[in-house]
């Protein structure tokens, strides 16, 4: 009887041992404490931001307003990015948005950047066409790939530009980034601009006018399809097609310009 006590005694010891062992892994991965994770769609690669779940495609549209532009530098860098990265967070987002997104946000920067130099000899910056910067995002075939490269772009472009410049780069860059993260199947430009001027109705200096421009500038944006467009004559404007400025009389820029997906 004595010896079946004592075993009963030791077998209870170990079972409370057991619980402690068990408690005590658990402390260790409580949330706040750096835990092992095997979720697929968790994105670290490359310092890209991890997953923010239950967020919506416009989630951060907002956090970009252009009437609100930061002080020139690190607090004009970080708004950018800081909002841009939040969107690419979400994983409520699917692929194809966010390259078109990456592709839209690409778009502006030879707009404003054309050395290489500024970007320490990459190439392919200077790509003009959004279809060539949508093509490249698709063929990463992950999302992280294409944010840490578009957060080296606008890093790079505001280096390169004086403090009036990057104050522009901001407001068209938060332009199109609510523009093409809406969820409206149809846009309307009203006095569309870049750069601080009026988007020229010629694609080109007094060539390729009208449709052709106005087309490019849906296109710049994430859009399939132009329904309508209208100009007046204003000076200056700007050609989207050789990035030139119109600044004297008789230029023609555009009032209107409506855009579909």
């Amino acid at each position: 009887m004595m010896r079946r006590k004592i075993l009963l005694l030791v077998l209870s010891a170990a079972g409370v041992a057991v619980v402690l062992a068990a408690f005590g892994l658990t402390m260790l991965l409580m949330p706040g404490e750096k835990q092992p994770t095997s979720d697929p769609a968790t994105r670290t690669a490359t310092g890209a931001p991890p997953v923010a779940s239950g967020c919506g495609s416009d989630t951060s549209a907002t956090a970009l307003d252009p009437a609100k532009v930061p002080e020139p530098g690190s607090a004009l860098r970080d708004t950018l990015t800081n909002a841009i990265a939040s969107y690419f967070r979400c994983s409520s987002v699917p692929f194809d948005q966010l390259a078109r997104t990456f592709a839209t946000i690409s778009v502006l920067v030879p707009h404003y950047v054309t050395d290489e130099k500024c970007f320490q000899g990459e190439s392919g910056i200077a790509m003009a066409s959004w279809a060539d910067h949508k093509g490249w995002a698709d063929r990463q075939g992950r999302e992280d790939l294409f944010w840490v490269s578009l957060h080296r772009r606008i890093e790079n472009t505001l280096a390169c530009l004086r403090p009036a410049e990057q104050r522009l780069f901001f407001t068209d860059v938060a332009r199109a980034f609510a523009y093409v993260t809406s969820r409206f199947a149809s846009q309307t430009f009203v006095d569309p601009s870049l750069k601080g001027h009026r988007i020229d109705h010629c694609l080109y200096n007094a060539r390729e006018c009208n449709e052709p421009a106005a087309l490019a500038w849906c296109q710049q944006h994430g859009f399939a399809r132009m329904t309508r467009w209208e100009w007046v004559y204003v000076c200056p404007t700007y050609t989207l097609g050789d990035r030139k400025t119109c600044p004297a009389q008789g230029c023609a820029g555009f009032s209107t310009i409506v855009c579909g997906r």
